[in-house]
């Protein structure tokens, strides 16, 4: 059991919390235009991204500026948009993007990725395939 506050008090904290979010990043500004080297960098990404690719950047990043501090964290592609609002995070890397979820943010492809599906030539799975395409009228 303990204190709750009134939908007034609540809406006092939130902008309370956006206020000081706002003064924390204005001291980060300060201190990257001091030193770019410096400096803190929260990026988000999918599971499969997390496992990966991202440590691998990271990693690289870190050799060339080893006074940045990375954080990763990972989510799916709603979450990282909520968490790239309120400040969670300062950058996102996921597969599904733009006008999906996001219309409010920047992006930028990395690359484009061309998926396949991959089988054995004696794979009952392409016979089905084939067995379907043979019985597609065209």
């Amino acid at each position: 059991m303990g204190v709750e506050p009134t939908v007034y008090g609540r809406a006092l904290l939130n902008c309370g919390t956006a206020v000081f979010d706002d003064l924390r990043r204005g001291v980060q500004e300060i201190e990257y235009l001091s030193d770019p080297t410096v400096g803190e960098l929260r990026i988000g990404a999918p599971t499969p991204l997390t496992d990966g690719l991202i440590p691998a950047v990271l990693a690289r990043l870190s050799e060339r500026f080893p006074r940045i501090v990375f954080h990763a964290v990972e989510g799916d592609t709603t979450t990282l948009c909520g968490m790239l609002r309120e400040r969670k995070i300062d950058l996102a890397v996921g597969r599904t993007w733009g006008s999906v979820f996001c219309d409010d943010f920047a992006t930028d492809p990395l690359f484009e990725e061309h998926l396949f599906v991959v089988a054995a030539l004696d794979s009952p799975w392409l016979r089905r395939l084939q067995d379907r395409i043979n019985r597609t009228p065209r």
